[in-house]
């Protein structure tokens, strides 16, 4: 589908565009270094550039934390997808070891929840706050323990246990209205409370569908910075085809469009006036999320262990047919191609040398696997990594190393 492809260019421009001295959100009019557009930014600098991009990942890793300036976006950066992702692509060890005491400290004491201004979406001004700081305070608090133990501050752990566990208990008690998470500063769930109460995993998956149905599949109060969250979550419960066509529809304006970057906001009344410029909006705005939605979550290919010392490639093509994504890791190129029809499927993979990669099908795309003649595994079994225990419902092909 081109129109994939033409999303994944102007995306990877885009992001481009806002690395100078630091990520920033808009060569145009600001460019400050918003946490906010800086972890789209990073996200998508280590699927789409080269390893001189990691300066600018590192730089905003290492950035002193400010409670001042939007902490909300310091909320969703301190975990899986700013901190931790930059660990998983890089190996660098030393700089978490460097940032554990104020990322602990901006957690445990700093970050004030409730407060105003907080800042986590632009969108429109429905957001379901209490949860969307629940979830990313969730989600941060588990990073925080991984961290903990790599760096010899295992004794902080029992602490960090109790919040996690605090969480989880009450979540459901607080929010949950029978077919959505709902909080009681909103008159209507908000997709992007329930898509990350799947994404962090407080959302148990006898909820999924439910959340889908009244919630994933009906409303669009994301904004693009957002709805990037949406898609992951959309994805996460088998639901791709309907994170693919969100996408297409809500970027459609862009997509068509003559310019070739995408915007801080989907649709705005210049879109038709090719002289016309407004002020108050972006025609570059870096938190555009198709690169790292089609590029890691599509294409299946995200990293295992630190450093790409083993990685996996679970594709989720949806109704797309053929796929071609190269991603440049620490330890070389990834090279992946997917076709599939009614009675095959077929992954060509060129993997670097000193990698092991893992590689699965979905399940539900065929009753049964044959790889040379031989009937593949189903399920759950001892090939699958730690951190694949959540996609049981792929088919594990097989797993490559030294470059096969």
């Amino acid at each position: 589908d081109e129109d994939f492809n033409v999303l994944w260019k102007k995306g990877a421009r885009t992001a481009y565009l806002c690395m100078r001295d630091w990520y920033f959100d808009c060569p145009d009019r600001e460019r400050v270094g918003f946490w906010g557009d800086g972890t789209p930014e990073l996200n998508q600098s280590f699927y789409a550039f080269d390893k001189k991009a990691h300066i600018l990942s590192k730089e905003l890793v290492l950035r002193k934390l400010d409670p001042k300036f939007y902490p909300g976006q310091q909320l969703e950066f301190l975990g899986e997808y700013g901190i931790w992702f930059y660990y998983l692509q890089t190996g660098d060890i030393e700089t978490i070891k460097t940032i554990y005491p104020t990322t602990k400290n901006f957690l445990f004491t700093v970050y004030k929840p409730g407060k105003k201004k907080q800042w986590f979406d632009w969108g429109k001004e429905n957001k379901d706050t209490p949860i969307l700081e629940t979830c990313f305070m969730f989600n941060d608090l588990q990073v925080l323990k991984k961290m903990a133990l790599l760096t010899n501050h295992a004794k902080d752990t029992l602490v960090i246990n109790q919040k996690i566990d605090s969480i989880q208990a009450s979540f459901d008690t607080k929010y949950w209205k029978g077919k959505a998470y709902q909080s009681n500063l909103v008159a209507e769930p908000d997709d992007r409370a329930n898509a990350m109460a799947i994404n962090v995993g407080l959302a148990t998956k006898e909820k999924w569908n439910l959340i889908f149905e009244h919630v994933l599949n009906t409303k669009t109060f994301s904004s693009c910075f957002f709805d990037r969250w949406v898609f992951e979550a959309m994805c996460k419960i088998g639901k791709e085809d309907a994170a693919l066509l969100r996408m297409s529809n809500r970027y459609r304006t862009m997509i068509d469009a003559p310019f070739t970057t995408l915007w801080e906001h989907y649709d705005r009344w210049w879109a038709s006036n090719i002289d016309a410029f407004d002020d108050a909006s972006s025609l570059n705005h870096g938190w555009n999320p198709p690169v790292i939605n089609l590029s890691k979550t599509i294409s299946g290919i995200s990293p295992i262990t630190p450093g790409w010392d083993s990685y996996q490639v679970f594709p989720t093509l949806g109704f797309l047919q053929k796929v071609s994504v190269i991603v440049p890791t620490i330890k070389g190129e990834i090279k992946a191609s997917y076709a599939k029809s009614k009675s095959q499927y077929s992954i060509h993979l060129n993997s670097p040398l000193k990698t092991v990669a893992t590689v699965g099908i979905p399940k539900k795309d065929f009753e049964s696997l044959f790889m040379s003649g031989v009937a593949a595994i189903f399920g759950p079994g001892t090939s699958i990594p730690v951190a694949a225990k959540e996609l049981l419902e792929l088919i594990i092909a097989k797993r490559f190393s030294n470059g096969d």
